[in-house]
């Protein structure tokens, strides 16, 4: 009998251990993840109750022992045993309790967290349209000299586009890796792409519509730069048009000032002429990128 109780004990031991090791090789996979903290916060509260599962469990068979070992004996010391089993499972039931109670928190905050980092809806970081916009170039067949060259265009190109859902994120990603891919110069995007956001985002504009005007906008970007014309009236046109079919069903007294501002942003930033825009610092041979075929 004495031997079958040590045998289950070592085999709920190994049991414990290895769910305790499964918890933390799950946690350290999902380390790099934004719930890093909230997901080691839920595994080690689940550890500390499943360790404090396994004492409950075994001041109960105490106190069990006991009070059978008091019944055969009627002494004071096995009294005393079994008060001070009972006193001993009382502690460890209300550690247990107060384990679970940690656990069932920390698990509800790690999937609360959870629930919102892997949101479709979710607004997209610098981070996540860099990575996107990597992965569209390696899809179109950018050489990767040519992407490492674009690497400094696209921590600018990843700030003008946060906040887009990430559900709406890639239709955007397509239209400015196709321009990047044709060769176009990247401060010419993230000059476009500040000058529609920045005013849709000031005027109240959903950031679901704001990302249709986006894509919308810098598709009318050719993405042979020796299309662009060097009057930037043309492509301004192009571009204000593109942004106002985007927000159709948009009141004319909120769409009119906004399509003005922008008119007036692309007019500043393009005024100059095309060809003497200057590009981002560090893409000195950008210009002359070969295009892509899409």
């Amino acid at each position: 009998m004495i031997v079958f109780r040590k045998a289950a004990l070592s085999v709920a031991g190994l049991a414990l251990t290895i769910g305790g090791l499964t918890m933390v090789t799950a946690v350290e996979a999902r380390a790099a993840a934004p719930c890093a903290t909230e997901n080691q916060a839920a595994g080690a509260a689940r550890n500390e109750a499943a360790h404090q599962a396994a004492a409950y469990a075994k001041a109960k068979r105490k106190l069990k022992k006991a009070n059978r070992t008091y019944n055969k004996h009627h002494t004071r010391a096995n009294q005393k045993k079994v008060q001070k089993a009972r006193t001993a499972k009382r502690h460890a039931q209300a550690h247990y309790r107060a384990a679970q109670a940690r656990y069932r928190s920390a698990d509800a905050a790690a999937s609360r967290c959870n629930a919102r980092a892997t949101s479709p809806s979710r607004p997209a970081g610098s981070g996540d349209v860099t990575s996107a916009l990597t992965q569209a170039l390696v899809k179109r067949g950018v050489p990767q000299a040519a992407i490492d060259q674009l690497q400094p265009a696209l921590g600018p190109l990843g700030d003008a586009i946060a906040g887009t859902p990430l559900d709406r994120l890639q239709p955007v990603v397509d239209q400015v890796a196709a321009a990047l891919a044709g060769g176009v110069d990247p401060g010419l995007l993230v000059g476009v792409i500040h000058q529609v956001a920045d005013a849709l985002t000031q005027a109240g504009i959903p950031a679901r519509t704001v990302a249709d005007a986006i894509e919308q906008a810098v598709a009318q970007i050719p993405t042979d730069p020796s299309q662009i014309p060097s009057d930037p009236t043309g492509l301004i046109d192009q571009v204000v048009g593109a942004v106002e079919s985007a927000l159709a069903g948009t009141p004319l007294a909120q769409l009119d000032p906004v399509l003005e501002q922008i008119r007036t942003g692309l007019d500043g930033l393009l005024g100059g002429g095309l060809p003497g825009l200057p590009g981002l610092p560090g893409l000195p041979g950008l210009p002359g990128l070969p295009g892509l075929p899409s």
